[in-house]
């Protein structure tokens, strides 16, 4: 299996910390998560940030916009570059904030849709997803955002 060493978001670099639970994520400054599970159930690359630490960055990206992950294959001992372009950036309302299963509302369409849904939603194989929470007033983990991205290129 290939290792995500690095994204590059906003010239911001950040180191991957790869995270086999779901809800795991890393408490640290330079650096994101990778949802193991999101590979597994959905063939997607999940990365995962608190929106205080790296996921504050995933706010301003706009469909267009490039991230840029550096991979290790252990195999052929070397590593490369995979490009990606965001495609789309959705934003859901968590009705249970401190929650991670639960019901969650489009802020886009209004339609209620469960955490399985709302999974389906923006994971697709191939894909790479950059997830984190939607502060609200006081609230910092009032909502999700989801910057869904498709790959452009291989260097």
């Amino acid at each position: 299996m290939n290792i995500i060493l690095s994204v590059l978001i906003a010239l911001h670099l950040f180191t991957v910390i790869p995270q086999a639970s779901p809800t795991d994520v890393t408490e640290e400054k330079d650096a994101v998560s990778q949802n193991l599970w999101v590979e597994q159930y959905y063939g997607a690359v999940g990365i995962l940030a608190h929106n205080s630490l790296a996921g504050q960055y995933f706010d301003d990206l706009t469909p267009g916009d490039e991230i840029t992950i550096t991979v290790y294959d252990p195999e052929r001992e070397r590593e490369y570059e995979r490009v990606f372009e965001v495609v789309e950036i959705k934003r859901y309302q968590a009705l249970s904030p401190d929650q991670t299963w639960g019901e969650y509302i489009d802020l886009e369409t209004g339609e209620r849709l469960s955490t399985a849904g709302v999974l389906a939603a923006v994971y697709a194989p191939g894909s790479l997803v950059l997830q984190t929470c939607i502060s609200q007033g006081s609230e910092r983990s009032w909502g999700r955002l989801f910057a869904i991205t498709k790959e452009s290129e291989e260097k």
